[in-house]
């Protein structure tokens, strides 16, 4: 179950955190207003990827906010544990990835992040 959702300069969101509650969450807003950059952000997080960054119809540096060098979107989830994923981007790519368990750090090999959550979920 995801927990929290935390962006920073991901798309049109200088920063945002989301709290999560078990059951159904809904995101709502106008068109425009970041609704699809949330999840673009969640499987960024989990996955390293999105479908129009897989597709090359975005490339990395299209996601960090307008005048800003990087972004960062930190994930926290319960499976067996409490986990939280940290990926930070710039223009290049991955700049940095951290996979906790309970605090502790996993991983910080970004496709080994990947492969370690797609085992899992």
């Amino acid at each position: 179950m995801i927990e929290v959702l935390r962006l920073k300069n991901w798309r049109s969101h200088a920063s945002l955190e989301l709290q999560f509650k078990p059951g159904l969450n809904v995101i709502v807003g106008r068109m425009g207003a970041g609704k699809s950059s949330i999840l673009n952000a969640i499987s960024f997080a989990l996955f390293g990827t999105f479908p129009e960054l897989s597709s090359k119809k975005l490339s990395i540096g299209d996601v960090i906010r307008d005048g800003q060098h990087e972004a960062s979107v930190e994930l926290v989830f319960k499976l067996d544990a409490r986990y939280s994923v940290l990926r930070v981007v710039d223009k290049r790519g991955t700049r940095r990835a951290e996979l906790r368990r309970e605090g502790k750090l996993l991983e910080t090999r970004s496709n080994a992040i990947t492969q370690f959550i797609e085992q899992r979920v």
